[in-house]
């Protein structure tokens, strides 16, 4: 793969650990770093695989996004002596204006010779909003000639069971909180 030929560090900046067990077959363990709030079987999983690790409080960010998971004062340094070693190319699995935002100050406060070093390997945040947005996106994709399978909102206030739900979607069927 791309990443295993890149020649620097990969860092995956993930909210939920599970996410980074797909990592084994497309990065190298000596190659790259997973940083997370949340510990779970997964991080044990992936520590056992070889990989590092740094797991950081939730008390310690702001909020539940990457953005503020990059903000934790112990990820800035660890990114920060990454940068001094060599490139460092950061995952984001939902890239927004402010994580690419975050990347540049952080890039910023490298030692001069490091900076330009830290890079987000994400799309752009402008058109992953726009495939984001669970109304839009099935009309961007039915547009293309696309088949989606069946799906519906349903408001809190509607008080839909699993029950009703199975028998108006059939099984299996994908529930997503909003």
């Amino acid at each position: 793969s791309r990443f295993r030929d890149w020649g620097g560090r990969v860092v995956l900046l993930c909210l939920d650990p599970f996410l980074g067990l797909s990592l084994p077959g497309f990065l190298d363990p000596e190659s790259a770093l997973i940083v997370t709030l949340d510990e779970s079987p997964a991080l044990d999983e992936l520590r056992d695989r070889g990989f590092e690790v740094l797991r950081v409080d939730a008390e310690m960010v702001a909020s539940r996004s990457s953005a503020a998971l990059l903000a934790a004062p112990a990820v800035q340094a660890r990114l920060l002596e990454l940068a001094v070693e060599g490139p460092v190319g950061l995952l984001s699995f939902k890239p927004s204006h402010q994580l690419v935002k975050a990347v540049r100050e952080l890039d910023a406060k490298a030692p001069e010779f490091a900076r330009g070093r830290l890079a987000l390997f994400a799309g752009s945040p402008k058109v992953a909003r726009r495939f984001e947005n669970k109304h839009r996106f099935p009309k961007l994709i039915a547009a293309r000639g696309v088949p989606l399978p069946e799906s519906r909102t349903i408001r809190p206030a509607d008080d839909s069971d699993y029950a009703s739900l199975t028998a108006a979607l059939g099984r299996p069927f994908v529930a997503q909180t909003a």
